[in-house]
């Protein structure tokens, strides 16, 4: 896999490093602690394959049955997993703005 790059996202003084690759501009990451997801804003987005580094104790599901939706279609993933975090991997088509990642736990 190809290096990662680093998106800061800051929690209530706390500042997770989230690991990412994708053919896109991310605008902005945020937590919706009420649909228990991961917002992401993005533009100038071409097909390409989205891989993201999300910790437990930022994005959580149960049984790693996370749904991902792009542009607010579902959308299929695959997923490795260790103690600590779930490396999501998927299909983004060009021109997508809004990728949500919907575990149950943030």
């Amino acid at each position: 896999m190809s290096k990662l790059d680093l998106y800061k996202l800051e929690i209530i003084e706390h500042v997770y490093s989230i690991p990412y690759s994708v053919d896109a501009d991310i605008l902005a990451m945020a937590i919706d602690p009420e649909s228990h997801s991961l917002l992401i804003g993005l533009k100038n987005t071409q097909d390409s394959k989205f891989v993201i580094d999300l910790k437990h104790e930022l994005i959580n599901a149960q049984n790693n049955d996370f749904v991902i939706l792009a542009d607010g279609k579902e959308i299929n993933y695959q997923i490795t997993y260790d103690s600590d975090s779930s490396v999501l991997s998927f299909f983004i088509p060009e021109f997508t703005e809004e990728v949500e990642i919907i575990g149950t736990h943030v």
